[in-house]
């Protein structure tokens, strides 16, 4: 494959009902969810903390707490820290309310040329059909996103269970390419003797390796289609 990987990072995502102003670093700190030093890089960068919402960063995450989200990402090389991060904030807050859980996974590929770079999105949106609809003009592919679903035995979709891959040019490299994959899954609880904090918490421990894996096998092998590699 003549695309090489550059760029990759990771994000834990929850959906739920959460209340923003908790999460602030000093929080994280008291629970032991990072050290001191986090803490006070976190202190002095662009830190919001309020009812609405909640950002901070340090040398190795970002964290984004809104009413109805949180968002976790990655700084530097992807490590199961985050995993770790991520499992512990939920097992502080076992009874909050999670709907869903989102492994997401960022990569950023570098082409040798233009023509492998155009030659990408030539094959995943084939310009003929796009051509005819706008002769005269230039087309080409801004944002690709495909959405597979797991089945059940007869067939019928499992509901809330979706994985997303998105493909789009690279907004860092030049004749570069992103491509993201989403592994998106509903929290349902099905005992009552395990909260829905402490449900997601496992879906994210027992899913996570497989989930980074997974997308870099996947985006590897489509480029490898694509390319002829």
């Amino acid at each position: 494959m003549a695309a090489n990987r550059e760029i990759f990072d990771a994000q834990i995502v929850f959906s739920g009902e959460f209340l923003p102003a908790l999460f602030s670093p000093d929080w994280f700190g008291r629970n032991n969810l990072i050290g001191t030093e986090d803490v006070e890089v976190a202190r002095t960068g662009n830190l919001v903390v309020s009812r609405d919402v909640t950002t901070f960063q340090t040398d190795w995450f970002t964290f984004q707490a809104l009413q109805q989200q949180i968002v976790a990402t990655s700084l530097g090389p992807v490590t199961p820290l985050l995993m770790d991060l991520a499992v512990g904030v939920l097992m502080l807050l076992p009874e909050t309310l999670i709907t869903g859980v989102g492994l997401n996974f960022r990569s950023h590929y570098k082409t040798s040329t233009w023509a492998e770079y155009h030659r990408i999105g030539d094959t995943l949106v084939p310009k003929d059909r796009w051509n005819t609809l706008f002769p005269g003009m230039h087309v080409g592919m801004a944002n690709l996103q495909v959405m597979a679903e797991k089945l059940k035995d007869d067939g019928v979709a499992v509901s809330g269970d979706q994985y997303h891959v998105f493909v789009q040019p690279s907004g860092l490299l030049k004749e570069g390419v992103f491509i993201a994959t989403n592994d998106h899954r509903a929290v349902s609880v099905d005992s009552p003797k395990q909260p829905p904090g402490e449900k997601a918490a496992q879906i994210v421990r027992d899913s996570w390796e497989s989930a980074w894996h997974r997308s870099m096998e996947l985006t590897d092998q489509l480029l490898a289609d694509v390319l002829g590699g």
